[in-house]
């Protein structure tokens, strides 16, 4: 999960649509499966991947580590993902918003990791 998460942020940084969607925008996303948990930054036209576990999300994505690749890898959309049940999300519903746009603009190119 680690390597794909690492690949994501690299990968959506080369991308010029997605750094303006991240202009002046502040937002923690967690990803979060039973015993781990991933913190996303998205802050000032930036992704940063945040080892600390603080309690604070702006959206909680949970998961089996399953849904979540599924995800990050762009397999399938969040929207797709809570209607089968396979994630729930807990947060501000404009953070699920911004969330699903960044996943929605982004492709992630699995022949390369």
């Amino acid at each position: 999960m680690e390597q794909w998460i690492q690949y994501m942020i690299e990968q959506a940084l080369t991308y010029e649509h997605i750094r303006k969607l991240l202009e002046n925008k502040k937002w923690r996303i967690c990803l979060s499966e039973k015993e781990k948990r991933w913190n996303l930054m998205f802050q000032h036209g930036n992704i940063r991947w945040i080892k600390d576990e603080g309690d604070h999300c702006d959206l909680l994505i949970e998961g089996t580590t399953s849904a979540l690749l599924k995800l990050v890898r762009g397999e399938e959309m969040l929207q797709q993902l809570m209607k089968k049940r396979e994630i729930q999300v807990k947060g501000s519903y404009r953070a699920l918003l911004f969330f699903e746009s960044f996943a929605w603009l982004f492709e992630v190119n699995t022949q390369q990791i």
